[in-house]
């Protein structure tokens, strides 16, 4: 979704992008690798790439399971995350000097990375049975969108048109209307 900024103030830089300029649609596309290649040709005709933008529309999130976990999958990721705090917390005690110099680093690190997948595991599992597996589900989320417009700084977008429309004989990929304007939404 854009914003628009209200007329009476100036644009503010924010990270090098300026907030609040007014940007024209140039192509359409209904995948984010075609908006990419045609980011690519302007790019490849000498266009300053930073004043576009490619903006999705008609987000949605779709998450797919994958299967339930089993008690050694969620010990075993328990463990872990406790290895790496307990190495981590360990390594922090001998960086700052609380453990004595009779102690080897190495010797603290091994034993409290024990400890902590120990503790780590017995956590998880924990978990696991209070909630009786119910909620030991791995779901990789995935974002798509609908549409993919690639928008330019609106005084250059005439100039991103003609490049679109002159920069190969070949067609624009998936089918670009480059001569589509849209004003800034």
């Amino acid at each position: 979704m854009l914003h628009k900024s209200t007329p009476a103030t100036a644009p503010a830089v924010v990270r090098g992008a300026q907030v609040g300029v007014a940007q024209r649609v140039v192509a359409s596309h209904s995948d984010h690798r075609s908006s990419q290649e045609t980011v690519a040709r302007l790019d490849g005709a000498g266009f300053p790439v930073e004043r576009t933008t490619i903006v999705g529309s008609g987000l949605q999130t779709r998450e797919r399971g994958r299967g339930r976990l089993s008690p050694a999958d969620v010990a075993g990721r328990g463990a872990v995350s406790g290895l790496i705090v307990g190495a981590l917390v360990s390594w922090l005690l001998v960086l700052f000097g609380v453990m004595t110099a009779e102690f080897s680093a190495l010797w603290v690190a091994v034993n409290a990375g024990i400890v902590g997948a120990v503790l780590g595991a017995t956590v998880a599992l924990l978990g696991y049975v209070i909630t009786r597996g119910r909620r030991w589900f791995t779901y990789p989320p995935d974002v798509r969108a609908q549409q993919y417009d690639v928008l330019v700084d609106a005084d250059v977008a005439d100039d991103a048109v003609r490049i679109l429309s002159s920069v190969s004989s070949a067609p624009l990929p998936d089918g670009v209307s480059a001569s589509r304007h849209d004003d800034a939404r």
